[in-house]
């Protein structure tokens, strides 16, 4: 299927309960986060590549297989080269749509989604690779979001900070 379900929204809005709660359908696979289209531009950005659909498929996959993200989702590396052939996808993003397939299909599922907060700021390139994608967009007063990441030792940050980023985060509903 490829009308991937989406959850977008900034840190500590409440994506990781709604994931939760979606993940429960006996339908539905959503894993932890992937962090895939940051890792796009961070190789990008590390390899001087100014276009994604210039990027080597095979030295990318070398890469990211490399990287803690994909051991992160303790995926068989085999099996996701073999979901290459399933995948309708070109480029690099067919390394991303293998994942997320191995990862419903390991999880007997017949649909997944994804869930990165900060992915909203690629919601042009979703919505590029995944038209009939489904986007559910999490906001919470960033009051509350800046209570929330005074309770977690790695969230302690400036309320300016934390307007910014909000305000960075919503911004991506107008488009």
């Amino acid at each position: 299927m490829n009308n991937p379900i989406f959850i977008l929204g900034m840190v500590r809005s409440g994506t990781t309960l709604l994931r939760s709660i979606l993940d429960n359908h006996p339908s539905i696979f959503i894993p932890r986060e992937t962090s895939f289209f940051y890792l796009i531009e961070e190789y990008k950005s590390k390899f001087k590549i100014f276009d994604t659909e210039k990027i080597n498929f095979n030295e990318f996959w070398n890469w990211y297989k490399e990287g803690r993200r994909f051991t992160y989702l303790e995926l068989d590396e085999e099996e996701v080269k073999r979901n290459f052939q399933l995948s309708d996808k070109s480029g690099v993003i067919k390394i991303f749509d293998s994942v997320m397939l191995t990862n419903m299909k390991l999880h007997s599922k017949v649909r997944w989604g994804e869930k990165t907060p900060g992915h909203e700021s690629y919601l042009k390139e979703i919505l590029h690779y995944y038209p009939n994608s489904k986007l559910i967009f999490v906001i919470r007063d960033p009051r509350a979001i800046y209570a929330s990441l005074n309770n977690v030792p790695w969230g302690k940050q400036f309320v300016s900070v934390v307007v910014k980023r909000w305000n960075n985060s919503v911004k991506y509903l107008k488009h």
